[in-house]
C-alpha cells in the first residue's frame, strides 16, 4: 500500500504537468492577442484611460482595474496586449484556484484535475479571461476569498481568516458587488458551521475588508457620493414600478442570459446530478459550491424584475460551477455524459465566442451585435481623426465628443494618446469625464476643436465656437452591414461652454 506521502507526491507531479498545459494554453491566448488583436471594448478603453488619472476611486467603479492597467502598461506600453494580459493572467489564476479549491474540498486528484479542465467549457470563463473588465479581477478575488474561507472554516486559523478579509477587500476594490460575499457566507455558516460565528475569525475578516473599503468611502464623501448614486440608479432605485408582465419578461431574459454564460449544454448534467444528490443528505461541500453562485444569481434576478440586469453582472460568482460539475461526474458516475456535454459546449465556443482572428469573427458572428459591434472600427475612426489633426499642424486644438465611449477609444487609438474630453450637451448621465478638467481650460485662447459624435452637431455645442466647418460623415461597413456611423466636425475659435448638470447617474 502506498503511503499518504507517496500519494501526495504523485498528485503533486501530476499537477505540475496539468499546470504546464494551462500555462501553454494561456501563452497561446496571448499569442493570438498579439497576432490579431481585436479592438478594445469601450469599457476596456475607459478603464485604461483611468490608469492615466490614478485616484482612490472613480465615478462608476473602485480603483483596482486602473492600477492593474497602470502596472502592465508601464511595462509593455499602451497596447491592447498590455491591457488584455491582465485578463489572461486572471484566467490562469482562476484555473489554479479551481484546482486548489477542488482538492481542498474533496482531497481527490482526479476531481481537481477534471475541474481545472472543465473551466474551459464555460462561456463565462472566456468572458473574464479575454476582455479586461472589472468582472475579471472581481472573479479572481471572489474565488481566492472562497478558497481561504473554506480553509478558515475547517481549521480556524487566523492567517486564513486574514486572507479572507484581504481577498474580499481587494474584491471590493475591483467592484462594489463583492459585498455580497459576507451575507451569503453568513447564511452558509449559520446552516453548517454555526460555531464559527461565535469566534473572532469571521469578524476579523469582516473588519479587514472594511479597512480596505475606507479609501473608496473617503473618495465618495469627497465627491458627493456620486458612485453610490450611480449604483442605486443601476439597481433601479429611481425606476417606476414595473407591471407583473414586464417584470416577468425581464427575469426570463436575465435567466436566459445566465444560461448562455453557463452553457445550455451543461445545464442538463447539473440538473440530473443535483436531482440524484437531493435524494441523499447534502454534503456541506456541495452546498458550499452551489450556494454562492445561487445567492448572487437570485440577487440580480430580483433586481432584474425592477430594471434590466446586464448578463455579465453575476458571472464573477460562477467559478465554483466547474468544481460542482467535476464532483457530479466523478462521484455519480456521469463522466461520459459530462464529456459529451463539454464537447458540445467547447465546440460552440470555438465557432462563435472565441474566434482566432477578426476575419473569423466577421464570418461567424453578426458584426453589429453587442458586444462585438463595440469592438470593431475604432482604429479606422482614429485614423480618420488623425488625418484631420495632421492638417491642423501646430494649431492648438483638442479632441472631444458627447460620448465617453468615443472619447475613451480615441484617447487610446490616436497616436500619442492625447487626453480627450466628453461634453454634456444635454440628456446623458454622468460619467468619469465630468470629474476631470474639461474644456473650460481652453476658453478664449483660440483653440480649435475636433468633435466626433454618432449624431449631428447640437446647436448648443456649435454656439460655443466662432466658426463651424463640417468635415466628414463616416460610415464603417463590414460587407453589407453598417457597423458604425460618425460625424466629424472642425470647430474654430473656441469661446466657452457652460457644463450642464447630468440628468441621471
Amino acid at each position: 500500500m502506498q503511503t499518504s506521502t507517496h500519494l501526495g507526491l504523485r498528485a503533486s507531479v501530476a499537477w505540475r504537468y496539468v499546470l504546464l498545459f494551462h500555462v501553454v494554453l494561456a501563452l497561446f491566448k496571448l499569442y493570438v492577442l498579439v497576432l490579431e488583436p481585436i479592438d478594445l471594448y469601450v469599457e476596456e478603453a475607459q478603464y485604461w484611460l483611468w490608469s492615466k488619472h490614478l485616484a482612490w476611486s472613480y465615478y462608476s467603479k473602485p480603483p483596482l482595474i486602473a492600477y492593474l492597467n497602470f502596472l502592465t502598461t508601464q511595462v509593455f506600453g499602451d497596447t491592447v496586449f498590455a491591457i488584455r494580459l491582465n485578463a489572461v493572467l486572471v484566467g490562469l489564476g482562476l484555473v489554479v484556484l479551481v484546482y486548489r479549491l477542488t482538492y481542498e474540498l474533496f482531497k481527490d486528484e482526479l476531481t481537481a484535475v477534471l475541474a481545472s479542465f472543465l473551466v474551459y467549457a464555460f462561456p463565462f470563463y472566456h468572458f473574464v479571461s479575454t476582455l479586461f473588465l472589472t468582472d475579471s479581477p472581481l472573479a479572481l478575488c471572489w474565488l481566492f476569498t472562497l478558497y481561504y474561507f473554506w480553509r478558515a472554516v475547517q481549521h480556524n486559523r487566523l492567517r486564513d481568516w486574514c486572507l479572507v478579509g484581504l481577498g474580499a477587500g481587494l474584491g471590493f476594490l475591483a467592484k462594489y458587488v463583492m459585498v455580497l460575499f459576507f451575507p451569503i457566507a453568513l447564511i452558509w455558516l449559520w446552516v453548517y458551521r454555526r460555531e464559527r460565528l461565535g469566534q473572532k475569525g469571521f469578524w476579523l475578516a469582516v473588519g479587514i475588508t472594511v479597512v480596505c473599503m475606507v479609501p473608496v468611502l473617503v473618495w465618495m464623501a469627497q465627491h458627493q457620493f456620486v458612485a453610490a448614486r450611480h449604483v442605486t440608479h443601476l439597481a433601479g432605485a429611481d425606476a417606476a414600478t414595473p407591471t407583473v408582465w414586464k417584470g416577468l419578461v425581464r427575469f426570463v431574459s436575465y435567466t436566459g442570459g445566465q444560461a448562455a454564460l453557463v452553457s445550455v449544454f451543461l445545464l442538463p448534467t447539473f440538473y440530473l446530478g443535483l436531482k440524484r444528490l437531493a435524494r441523499r443528505s447534502l454534503k456541506p461541500e456541495v452546498a458550499f459550491l452551489w450556494s454562492f453562485p445561487a445567492g448572487v444569481f437570485l440577487f440580480f434576478g430580483g433586481m432584474s424584475v425592477w430594471r434590466e440586469a446586464y448578463p455579465n453582472w453575476p458571472v464573477f460568482a460562477y467559478a465554483t460551477l466547474p468544481i460542482l460539475l467535476a464532483y457530479l461526474a466523478t462521484t455519480l458516475g456521469r463522466l461520459r455524459q459530462t464529456c459529451r456535454a463539454v464537447m458540445l459546449s467547447v465546440g460552440v465556443l470555438m465557432l462563435v465566442f472565441i474566434p482566432v482572428t477578426r476575419t473569423t469573427l466577421v464570418r461567424w458572428v453578426d458584426p453589429t451585435a453587442e458586444p462585438l459591434g463595440e469592438m470593431m472600427g475604432w482604429r479606422e475612426l482614429a485614423e480618420t481623426v488623425e488625418a484631420e489633426r495632421q492638417q491642423l499642424g501646430e494649431v492648438p486644438h483638442f479632441v472631444f465628443s458627447d460620448s465617453y465611449q468615443i472619447a475613451s477609444e480615441l484617447a487610446f487609438y490616436l497616436p500619442g494618446h492625447p487626453q480627450t474630453y466628453c461634453i454634456n450637451s444635454g440628456g446623458r448621465r454622468m460619467n468619469q469625464f465630468d470629474l476631470w478638467p474639461g474644456l473650460e481650460q481652453f476658453a478664449y485662447q483660440g483653440y480649435r476643436g475636433i468633435y466626433i459624435s454618432n449624431v449631428p452637431l447640437a446647436p448648443e455645442t456649435e454656439q460655443a465656437f466662432g466658426l463651424t466647418r463640417h468635415i466628414k460623415h463616416v460610415l464603417l461597413y463590414t460587407g453589407n452591414a453598417l457597423r458604425k456611423e460618425f460625424y466629424i466636425y472642425i470647430l474654430e475659435d473656441f469661446e466657452n461652454m457652460e457644463p450642464q448638470t447630468p440628468q441621471s447617474f
